[in-house]
């Protein structure tokens, strides 16, 4: 899917694996920062979960990406228990 963020054209690419979800935002046509998102201890019915966000390569600390990466996951996590693999360039 193509969309304008922000006037940049953003192409976000999701990929359905049967280990995990693999999702990519990119405005520069290319793969960036790896990051891994996982719900921890969520069980239907149960209390909410929490996360565990990792990044994986690239640029480390940058809370903007780790707020993206979880409330992908927290979304995520409702439908089902496969971690998240996010990419953003």
């Amino acid at each position: 899917t193509t969309v304008v963020i922000g006037g940049n054209t953003t192409d976000i690419i999701q990929t359905i694996y049967h280990d995990r979800v693999f999702i990519v935002v990119t405005q520069m046509g290319k793969m960036g920062t790896m990051i891994e998102a996982r719900a921890e201890g969520s069980v239907q019915g149960g209390p909410a979960p929490g996360f565990t966000i990792k990044t994986l390569l690239g640029v480390r600390n940058n809370e903007m990406l780790e707020v993206l990466a979880r409330q992908l996951i927290q979304t995520i996590s409702k439908r089902t228990t496969r971690p998240l693999l996010l990419s953003v360039a």
